[in-house]
């Protein structure tokens, strides 16, 4: 509400307040909300978040439900962790150097947020890319 009419009576207005924990000069309150997207990236299944997340907001990634890989060949595809870039290469032993991408937890700003299925090959059978 911007406005108040006063009529024949008093009125009483209460201030509202809100914290501004990032700076920006806005109430936090007020700030966007933005959403977390699970892209599965040639896969099936997965998480889903259905929650609005403000602009700091840490989110930890959801690793169950476990999707599964569309690719049933041998050797199985095995989902390895999250990233936030797209990538449909599937990774053999040997490879580890993109594990640096994975990510556990994501920070937001001011929009909304996809992480991307990352996977790999496993070539001994332990259901562990």
């Amino acid at each position: 509400m911007d406005k108040v009419t006063f009529s024949n009576s008093d009125i009483t207005v209460y201030a509202l307040w809100g914290e501004d924990t990032d700076g920006d000069g806005t109430p936090d309150v007020k700030d966007g909300k933005y959403q977390l997207f699970y892209d599965n990236n040639g896969g099936t299944g997965g998480p889903v978040d259905s929650d609005w997340h403000t602009k700091k907001a840490v989110v930890n990634l959801a690793m169950t439900p476990v999707p599964t890989h569309d690719d049933v060949g041998n050797p199985p595809v095995e989902f390895v962790g999250w990233t936030l870039t797209q990538d449909t290469t599937i990774y053999a032993a040997g490879q580890e150097s993109v594990l640096a991408d994975l990510k556990t937890e994501v920070e937001f700003g001011t929009e909304n947020i996809t992480v991307y299925a990352l996977w790999g090959y496993d070539t001994n059978g332990n259901e562990i890319a």
